[in-house]
């Protein structure tokens, strides 16, 4: 974001915070001023070029800030004092996917697979979208595996709903969590996070799903 955008939202977010401004000033169309409204909250979750290989999220809300790159390696940071590592990446479905970024949102392709991960208030929303049962195995458990990395250690809790990361001793600082599985008539499906070697195994029962399939969960520090 350019010096001009920080300050024009940084303006904005002021004027938003006056008293009677709420609403909009007198004589800007209500339609216009909920458009800026909108662009001035999802400036603070914009994702933005590191380098030359990479992207850049921030999010204060949540105190992450998280890497992204096209072999889908995403590594969360948490801010300030005792800060710590995480990264995870989807394994076991071939060489780098096609990166790109839209606002707050990252999709790396990997056919018929699309991970994406959304910048928002709750965290850092990590998800799949699956157009099509994977080949030469019968439905009930689609899977898939996350290599994870870093300087946490992970306790399951929720019955597989969540995963909770801790660092030195005994505080939790991550939560992996909020899983679950959508298909394409808006049926819930039944999802749970599952212990690997190395990582974390996402189960989803397909049995009666119609693809394509969501997956979603979302990253957020604890607490």
């Amino acid at each position: 974001m350019t010096r001009h955008a920080i300050e024009s939202a940084w303006l904005l977010s002021f004027l938003l915070s006056v008293p009677g401004l709420a609403a909009g000033p007198s004589g800007v169309d209500k339609g216009r001023w909920q458009w800026i409204k909108d662009d001035v909250e999802l400036a603070d979750y914009r994702i933005t070029r590191a380098d030359a290989q990479s992207y850049q999220a921030v999010n204060r809300a949540r105190g992450l800030v998280a890497s992204f790159r096209g072999d889908g390696v995403v590594r969360p940071e948490g801010a300030g004092p005792g800060g710590w590592e995480w990264g995870v990446s989807l394994a076991g479905h071939g060489a780098e996917g096609a990166l790109s970024i839209a606002e707050n949102r990252v999709e790396i392709v990997r056919e018929p697979l699309t991970e994406w991960y959304v910048n928002s208030p709750e965290g850092l929303v990590h998800g799949f979208t699956i157009s099509s049962p994977p080949p030469d195995r019968h439905r009930g458990d689609l899977v898939l595996d996350l290599k994870v990395t870093g300087t946490l250690r992970p306790i399951f809790v929720s019955g597989g709903k969540a995963v909770d990361f801790f660092g030195a001793g005994s505080v939790s600082v991550l939560r992996h969590g909020a899983l679950t599985a959508t298909d394409a008539m808006g049926r819930n499906a039944t999802a749970r996070f599952e212990p690997i070697p190395g990582g974390v195994r996402i189960v989803v029962d397909d049995e009666r799903a119609v693809y394509p399939i969501t997956i979603e969960s979302v990253a957020t520090s604890a607490g």
